[in-house]
């Protein structure tokens, strides 16, 4: 121990199927991690761990620095959106009407983005994985559903339409479905997200990103009690502290013996407080370019083994630390096999060699302010004109206090003086005229019109043009859904990679769509993921295991059936995202589309209704499908010959 910096060395993990660890879906700290060899203290500089944590500070200082032009206007975006657009000194005296405009904005992008689900097709680069991709496909299905990913989405392009960007972070968490583990995807707050100025995405020039996170003590202490004493040194941080003021009237009766007395938990009730403080964690997912010396077996027989410099980390590593302790908990290789950084960017508009991109909110800022000054000065002048100013001279006998609005009110005054109202001018028409002008400008710089939130523009009634309208309204939207396309893919990347590799425990899913022959009774399938090497080549390889379970009528129940084991294979497929808006007359237009194609026979019944989106397409579908089997059958027993010697 040296100036107070903790040197352990790292700590050993150990990879699915291998060996019991603990991970968090929002945070890597002990990371399911292949199995590294621990490294005594006495083998670990403490220089070397000094530096360290000087470097990750500089990068961390380099990152805050990079993100502060566009998180100190994230506050304010955030008020405008929740209507606190008015300054808190404002005089009661003024009106202080809220127009929000910006709130609309938002909210009408949102559901018109996510209404319908994001659809992923797997393509097999093999065509001996064509089973594989298929399954894979279905996999993905159902795992959107059951992470309940739709909500995720809304939340991250909430963050995306109201700062600079939205963060999602993917990775395994081994503890959710009963242990047997699944991929997680989190939202992550911007302001805990730093990357490096030159950075454009965390694909591209992104060589490091650190994650802030807020810890409860003792959720550290039990991932790693070796470093305990450190993890208690660390300031709280992120818990304020009780309030002392006076303003609190709860009544609290103690007893004196109360006071003196300890009781027998006292102390455990202390240490459990401690425990529960929050301690600041940086997550640090660096691209590390540190070489050591290996021996490497000589192609030439009898030749002694020649010596190379490979890559400590080649696929990166992770380290977490302490910073308020000067602690470094873990210094481990990236424990993904892609390598890549587990988090994924979503922007609203892409700026320029920038990783942060710009909102909805913040063109509309000054517009908005404008609005509601005009809208004020309307309010304003309509209680002037409501609640005239009185004139009451100082001798008329009249106690001001006493005068009121109200009707058929009779005031006595002195004979010879004035008690009376001053009538307000009226409005000029020029700020009626100049509140629809920022109206308009508002609509212009938003991108969101009338006609997008379905309304009818006014003085436009033939159908053509107001179609040709909606199609010019969603342009905006559309530049944004297809930002939003490129961040799904990404992500659909990084689920595909951690289900490729960690899925190596039996898991059951329904196949989709999909029923038995009854036509009742819906499909399953077991499955998993063998990994192995190439006896050749060492290349990772992976074999789908999968046995279908489906409905037996004898049993009345589920039976397992045959297991089959897939081709070994390295596992790549072309991943194909599709999003589809939701805005009203593009449902309307593609239902026509799909009815014109149905009859002109170029698609199926399927196709129609699943474009439709209509309810319980399955059930119909069996239903439909029953009648045409019946009217074969008795098609062809009206057709078939009697039988030799029957009557004619």
């Amino acid at each position: 121990m040296a100036d107070g910096y903790d040197t352990g060395g790292s700590v050993p993990l150990t990879m699915a199927g291998v060996g019991n660890s603990v991970s968090s879906p929002t945070s890597t700290l002990r990371t399911i991690h292949e199995s590294v060899p621990k490294t005594s203290k006495s083998n670990v500089s403490k220089d070397k761990d000094k530096e360290l944590l000087k470097y990750i500070r500089r990068l961390y200082d380099k990152g805050k620095a990079s993100k502060k032009p566009f998180e100190s206007d994230w506050q304010e975006n955030w008020d405008m959106f929740n209507g606190k657009q008015w300054p808190v000194n404002r005089p009661k005296s003024k009106a202080s009407p809220n127009v929000n405009v910006i709130r609309a904005v938002v909210m009408t992008t949102l559901p018109i983005m996510t209404d319908r689900s994001p659809s992923f097709g797997l393509i097999a680069r093999d065509p001996a994985d064509f089973a594989f991709a298929d399954l894979m496909t279905q996999v993905l299905e159902v795992w959107w559903k059951r992470r309940e990913m739709n909500q995720v989405i809304v939340e991250v392009l909430m963050d995306a339409l109201i700062c600079s960007a939205g963060v999602m972070k993917v990775t395994w968490d081994e503890n959710v479905d009963d242990g047997v583990g699944d991929v997680v995807v989190t939202p992550v707050d911007p302001k805990r997200i730093f990357v490096p100025d030159e950075s454009s995405d965390f694909q591209r020039n992104c060589s490091w990103v650190i994650h802030e996170l807020y810890m409860p003590r003792g959720e550290l202490m039990s991932q790693f009690p070796e470093k305990a004493k450190m993890i208690l040194k660390a300031p709280q941080q992120g818990v304020k502290e009780p309030s002392t003021s006076t303003s609190d009237t709860r009544i609290r009766v103690i007893s004196p013996v109360d006071k003196a007395v300890k009781g027998p938990d006292d102390d455990k009730a202390s240490s459990d407080m401690t425990h529960a403080e929050m301690v600041r964690v940086w997550e640090c997912w660096l691209d590390d370019e540190t070489v050591i010396e290996q021996e490497k077996a000589n192609s030439e027989k009898d030749a002694p083994p020649e010596k190379v410099w490979v890559k400590k980390f080649p696929q990166g590593k992770v380290v977490t630390v302490i910073p308020d302790a000067k602690c470094i908990l873990q210094e481990v290789k990236n424990p993904y096999k892609d390598g890549m950084k587990p988090f994924v960017r979503v922007v609203n508009t892409i700026m320029p060699r920038s990783f942060w991109g710009e909102g909805v909110v913040r063109p509309l800022i000054e517009s908005q302010r404008l609005m509601n000054k005009v809208f004020a000065t309307i309010v304003d002048w309509s209680n002037k004109m409501t609640n005239p100013t009185w004139v009451v001279d100082a001798d008329s006998g009249v106690d001001p206090d006493m005068l009121s609005n109200e009707v058929g009110a009779i005031i006595t005054k002195m004979p010879n003086t004035t008690v009376a109202r001053q009538d307000a001018p009226g409005i000029p028409p020029q700020m009626f005229e100049m509140y629809h002008t920022i109206m308009q400008l508002l609509d212009t710089q938003s991108g969101i019109h009338e006609v997008t939130q379905g309304r009818r523009p006014t003085g436009i009634t033939a159908a053509e043009a107001i179609e040709e309208l909606q199609q010019a309204a969603q342009t905006r939207i559309r530049l944004a859904e297809r930002n939003l396309e490129v961040s799904l893919y990404r992500l659909g990347q990084l689920v595909i990679s951690r289900m490729l590799q960690f899925y190596s425990e039996p898991r059951v899913i329904r196949l989709t769509g999909r029923e038995d022959m009854t036509g009742i009774y819906p499909s399953y399938v077991e499955f998993f993921f063998e990994s192995m090497q190439d006896e050749e080549t060492g290349e990772d390889l992976i074999r789908p295991v999968s046995t279908p379970i489906e409905y037996d009528e004898a049993t009345n129940g589920y039976i397992r059936g045959d297991t089959s084991e897939g081709t070994p294979t390295v596992g790549q497929f072309e991943l194909d995202v599709t999003t589809g808006m939701s805005l009203p007359y593009q449902k309307e237009k593609l239902g026509q589309q799909a009815m014109r194609l149905y009859e002109n026979q170029a698609i199926d019944r399927e196709a129609l209704l699943d474009v439709l989106e209509f309810p319980e397409r399955e059930e119909i579908m069996r239903r439909a499908e029953e009648k045409e089997q019946a009217a074969q059958e008795q098609q062809a027993a009206q057709q078939q010959p009697p039988p030799a010697g029957a009557p004619a």
